[in-house]
C-alpha cells in the first residue's frame, strides 16, 4: 500500500500540526496558507516527477492549486469534524490510490491532465465532494470548517 506510506507524514504535518497551530493562533485564511505550503512542497515533485507530461506549466499548477483547495478543504473538514487525523490520512490515500491505480486501471491509459493525479477527474471529483459539503453546512447553519482541534488552550 505504498500511497499510506507517502500521505502519513505529509498528513501529520499538514492536517496534524500545522493547520492546526494555525487555527489556535487566529491566523485567519489559514486553509489558504495551508494550500500554498503545500503546492510549494509539491512543485520540485511536479516539475521533475513527470507531472508536466501535458508540457504546460500553468495547466499543470492550475489543476494542482484547484485540486489542493478541495482536497484542503476536504481533509481539513473531516479531520476537524471528526477531530481524527485519520480522517485526512484516509482521504488522501484513497486520492492517492483512485489517481494512481484505480482511474488509470478502469479508464486506460489516458491524459495526465484528465486521469492523472492532479488531472481533471480526480480533482473534479475532490471538487464535487467539497461543494456537496459546503452547501450541506450552508442548509444546516453551521460552518464549512468546524472549530479547530485541537481546542485552544483557555485563557
Amino acid at each position: 500500500m505504498r500511497p499510506a506510506a507517502w500521505t502519513a507524514p505529509e498528513e501529520l504535518g499538514w492536517r496534524g500540526y500545522l493547520q492546526p497551530r494555525l487555527d489556535q493562533l487566529g491566523v485567519r485564511g489559514s486553509l489558504l496558507i495551508v494550500v500554498v505550503i503545500e503546492i510549494l512542497y509539491h512543485a520540485p515533485l511536479i516539475v521533475l516527477g513527470g507531472y508536466l507530461a501535458s508540457g504546460s506549466l500553468a495547466t499543470t499548477f492550475g489543476l494542482a492549486l484547484l485540486g489542493k483547495l478541495a482536497g484542503t478543504a476536504l481533509w481539513t473538514y473531516g479531520t476537524n469534524r471528526l477531530q481524527s487525523i485519520w480522517v485526512a490520512f484516509w482521504f488522501h490515500t484513497l486520492h492517492n490510490a483512485f489517481s494512481q491505480t484505480i482511474f488509470p486501471k478502469v479508464f486506460g491509459a489516458g491524459s495526465p491532465n484528465v486521469l492523472g493525479e492532479i488531472g481533471i477527474l480526480p480533482v473534479s471529483c475532490a471538487l464535487v465532494v467539497s461543494g456537496a459539503l459546503v452547501v450541506l453546512a450552508r442548509v444546516q447553519h453551521r460552518p464549512f470548517l468546524p472549530l479547530p482541534w485541537p481546542a485552544p488552550p483557555s485563557t
